[in-house]
């Protein structure tokens, strides 16, 4: 093979360093767990219970009953069918998933580092600058950082492959092999993460956009690139888009998922890095504040490309008003950077992070709107900016060589180790972070101490339908978002049992089976539909940790029964009938009562004083409501609801203010709702909130959103108010804890009780 001992000198390298800064992570890679919380166990969960329990297109494990298509578990499903075949041959590679996943990425870095010689290769760079800098450029790739967690954003040198085969097919002039090859490449790691196609595709359609206008005036003999290029991109659209057409019947999933602006790169994400000297330099010359960090927009160039790039700028600049042209051949490169620019700026999430701009993000397609991590694109320019000064770098050197060869090896020599000791630094900051997150995995050891103390309790798994855990978990959404810690311990007696758990931790969940879920934790007024949808009626493994829940989660513990404890881990059996509800009981207590409740005009209440605010909206114009005939629509981001004394008070008295929010699809998660108390000279003596994405409440596409408050002196004056853009709220109440109140009264069957609504018969 051609260059032969420089793709060699690229891969020997390669393994030397990694196993110089991560052997500890190479070497017992099959036996380290990452993450304990957040997505990083999760993510191993979501391969490894699929493998063993779950195939096709759907898994079970999450999301109980409904599950979800594979797609948006993050378990990598080509990787997870790959490896589900081979488990048929293989049983036991169901045991080593968390070798496979540090391997992976350890292994996707050499062939990143060879992909990259490869590629300074085809460009004209030197042989031995070519192996050094693809070196440097595959270990300082910003997908090190997911290593803890992204398992599915590991691979490192998928964006080299595509530059590869994107090169070769302009050298080619549309090759269709080398088509065929990228066709390939872009639709297998499709299946891997939808970023690597969402990246790849707008990265390839602003090439052919480029190119075109570049070619415009002999546009006919570039159209069989141009087209190939543009297929290359759309084809893997459409595949995706039949796979789910085909295997997701899931119609409500989030348009406007939190983060495209909030999880940005930022310039100091580029140009700077905490790990490297590059932000201790700039700290000392910059003001305080002037730096700031995004996780996700984490995509750090390094010092010699930003300097290359800046001396690149200013020749240019220099050419140009020169009115010269450069002798410096960067083709087919010079297609990319334009492009690579623009994609940097996505991921910027340019001109929406500029405060003035920020209002127009919401009336983008929610196609665009479905990047949450908008940070993630600026991979495209990290290889395209370091490739580029590789290539100004080597063009220096073959310059300094003609007539100074030692000034040109001293150059390159100096170049090499600056760019050598930002990787120093950045590899053992990143390898101190990979031994902190990586743990022991003792599946093996828990999974037998589980099964012993279910033999020893004389109940089998096999009992249970799914598993419950508390504190309750669930987001994905976009809409409710109950985090805890609690995950880590569900997810492994999961994987352990084959049971598949009542709640969901995972991307783009349907807002209808979310809400569902959210009601098994709602107040005893709440419907629990989901309980419905049960394919049995097998009681739930209730799995508690720690000593702190809500009172709603307490009520259930103390419905189940007990069956044994594993060190802070307590497992109850649950049956079914602790999620009964209150609903007809509600509405045989009113009706037999109605004696006694007085008719307020806008509410009945058993208390003869009028001492309840209600605000129905039912003179508003929207189309849609909780209840009644109308909803307060507010885009202002800021109601006042109340703001007085509350009529008939009385001192010391608990209060309960609550409101109904509507799911709208335009925004992420729910308004959040304040309440201010002030004593008679304005002093502010109490306040509280509650965010409307924490609500277990829910009702059709609506969610209650409830504040419990002492009224200190009946003197006092309440303020109400509620923050959130396009917000529709609906049947705002303000009632003495101890009264019940009947709002939105029709017959004797349809009302409101307590500001629930209950006019469906229960089950």
């Amino acid at each position: 093979m051609k260059h032969f001992r420089g793709a060699i000198l690229a891969v020997i390298l390669t393994i030397g360093l990694l196993f110089l800064y991560y052997s500890p992570q190479i070497v017992n890679a099959d036996h380290i767990a990452y993450g304990q919380s957040g997505d990083g166990y999760k993510n191993y969960y979501t391969i490894a219970y699929y493998l063993k329990y779950d195939s096709g297109a759907h898994f079970s494990g999450m999301n109980y009953p409904y599950g979800e298509n594979v797609m948006f578990t993050d378990n990598q499903p080509v990787i997870s069918w790959t490896l589900k075949a081979a488990s048929k041959v293989f049983p036991s590679i169901s045991n080593h998933i968390h070798g496979y996943i540090g391997l992976a990425f350890f292994l996707s870095v050499v062939i990143s580092s060879f992909l990259l010689f490869k590629i300074l290769l085809q460009l004209g760079v030197s042989e031995i600058n070519s192996a050094l800098a693809a070196v440097l450029i595959a270990m300082m790739a910003p997908q090190f950082s997911r290593l803890d967690a992204h398992f599915s954003l590991e691979y490192t040198c998928y964006i080299p492959l595509i530059f590869l085969l994107l090169i070769k097919l302009f050298k080619t002039n549309g090759s269709l092999r080398i088509f065929f090859y990228l066709l390939f490449t872009l639709i297998f790691f499709s299946f891997i993460h939808l970023y690597y196609l969402a990246m790849a595709s707008l990265f390839i359609l602003l090439i052919v956009l480029t190119h075109a206008v570049s070619k415009f005036g002999e546009i006919k003999k570039h159209i069989r690139l141009i087209s190939l290029l543009s297929l290359a991109a759309i084809i893997p659209f459409a595949v995706v888009k039949l796979f789910f057409i085909l295997t997701d019947s899931v119609n409500d999933r989030p348009k406007a998922p939190w983060g495209f602006i909030e999880s940005r790169s930022t310039w100091a994400d580029i140009f700077l890095s905490p790990f490297s000297f590059s932000n201790d330099l700039m700290n000392k010359l910059l003001p305080p504040g002037a730096i700031e960090y995004h996780w996700e927009g984490t995509g750090y160039i390094g010092l010699i490309a930003t300097v290359a790039l800046l001396c690149a700028l200013v020749i240019s600049l220099k050419f140009i008003l020169a009115k010269r042209k450069s002798d410096f051949n960067l083709y087919p490169l010079n297609y990319f950077i334009i492009p690579a620019i623009i994609v940097l700026l996505f991921a910027m999430a340019f001109p929406f992070n500029i405060h003035r701009f920020e209002k127009y993000y919401e009336r983008m397609p929610s196609a665009f709107k479905q990047f949450r991590a908008s940070g993630r694109f600026n991979w495209v320019f990290y290889y395209t900016a370091t490739i580029l000064s590789v290539l100004i770098i080597d063009g220096l050197f073959k310059k300094l060589f003609i007539n100074r060869k030692i000034w040109a090896y001293s150059f390159v020599l100096g170049i090499y180790s600056v760019w050598f000791i930002e990787v120093n630094m950045m590899s053992n900051r990143r390898e101190e972070i990979l031994k902190s997150s990586g743990t022991e995995a003792t599946e093996n050891k828990e999974s037998e101490v589980l099964a012993k103390a279910f033999i020893q309790s004389g109940i089998s798994p096999k009992k249970f339908q799914a598993i419950m855990p508390l504190p309750f978990f669930l987001n994905g959404s976009e809409k409710i978002y109950l985090i805890t810690d609690a995950s880590y311990k569900a997810l492994k007696a999961s994987l352990y049992t084959g049971l598949p758990i009542t709640c969901g931790q995972m991307s783009r969940t349907s807002l209808s089976q979310t809400l569902k879920m959210a009601n098994l934790l709602g107040d005893d007024l709440t419907r629990k539909d989901v309980i419905k949808d049960y394919p049995n009626t097998k009681p739930l493994l209730l799995i508690t940790e720690d000593n702190s829940f809500l009172p709603a989660e307490q009520k259930l513990i103390d419905k189940a029964r007990f069956l044994f404890a594993i060190n802070n881990e307590k497992y109850y059996e649950l049956p079914l009938s602790a999620f009964s509800d209150t609903i007809d009981a509600a509405k045989n207590y009113f009706v037999s009562n109605k004696n006694i409740f007085t008719n307020h005009g806008d509410y009945y209440s058993n208390d003869t004083l009028n001492n309840t605010i209600v605000k129905s909206f039912d003179g508003s114009a929207q189309s849609y409501a909780i209840f009644g005939n109308g909803a307060f629509y507010s885009n202002t981001g800021l109601e006042y609801f109340y703001d007085n004394t509350l009529p008939n008070a009385k001192d010391s008295a608990p209060y309960e203010i609550s409101m109904w929010f509507n799911s709208d699809n335009r925004v992420a998660a729910y308004p959040v709702i304040y309440i201010v108390q002030y004593d008679s000279t304005g002093k502010e003596v109490g306040k509280g909130e509650r965010d409307g994405k924490f609500s277990t409440n829910a009702f059709n596409k609506w969610v209650r959103g409830q504040i419990d408050f002492t009224l200190y002196n009946k003197k006092n004056k309440i303020t109400v108010l509620g923050t959130g853009k396009h917000t529709t709220y609906d049947e705002v109440m303000i009632r003495p804890k101890n009264v019940t109140v009947i709002t939105q009264f029709k017959n004797d069957s349809t009302f409101m009780f307590n500001n629930y609504p209950v006019y469906r018969a229960g089950y």
